[in-house]
């Protein structure tokens, strides 16, 4: 389960607009089965100093997991460009202060560049990634695209995946063709297959 709406109700200056929206998530995810709700962890504002992000998103994140546990579910953390826990050393602090095991990564390969390698995040979040998002990012062009048609390392990827023993769905979250949107899956599909094999 995922929703855009995290990006508005900001974990960091918007608390009780963040719970609402986990708690609506939570139901959603329980009627439909879903295991694991995708959450954006705070967007990076100016007049608060980065500690002050971790503490807050911490706190109320906190709150999140009690409401998860109440529905059966748990909260994914996504690693996006969201100017705030950009790294995965930053990221393993969040999960570490916010100390449940409800709350874990949503991790996603595509958008660790071009600040980042997704293998280090593997490496360093470890057993504490719930799923995995996959696309392909293109340095020169700063576009998202399929897997195998960008700048990600796909043998160190899933080479850091089964080192860390991580054995949950990948999912690609590709952008669709706008002559035909099912190619893109269908294209996706078929880069997964030779990446995963």
């Amino acid at each position: 389960m995922a929703t855009g709406l995290f990006w508005r109700a900001n974990f960091v200056t918007q608390p009780e607009e963040a719970l609402r929206v986990v708690r609506l998530e939570c139901e959603v995810a329980q009627l439909l089965g879903a295991r694991v709700i995708l959450v954006v962890p705070g967007v990076g504002v100016s007049d608060l100093t980065y500690e002050e992000h971790l503490r807050r998103a911490a706190e109320v994140l906190r709150q999140a997991a009690a409401i998860a546990r109440e529905h059966g579910v748990r909260i994914g953390l996504e690693n996006v460009w969201n100017r705030v826990f950009a790294g995965p050393l930053e990221f393993r602090r969040l999960l570490e202060e916010v100390g449940d095991e409800a709350v874990g990564a949503y991790f996603d390969v595509g958008n660790t560049l071009p600040h980042s390698l997704p293998e280090h995040w593997i490496e360093v979040l470890g057993e504490r990634i719930l799923q995995v998002h996959v696309k392909d990012f293109h340095l020169a062009e700063v576009t998202f695209g399929i897997p195998l048609n960008g700048d990600v390392s796909w043998p160190a990827v899933r080479q850091a995946l089964e080192k860390v023993g991580y054995r949950g769905y990948v999912i690609p979250e590709v952008p669709p063709y706008p002559g035909d949107p099912c190619q893109a899956a269908e294209d996706a599909l078929r880069a997964l297959r030779k990446v995963f094999g």
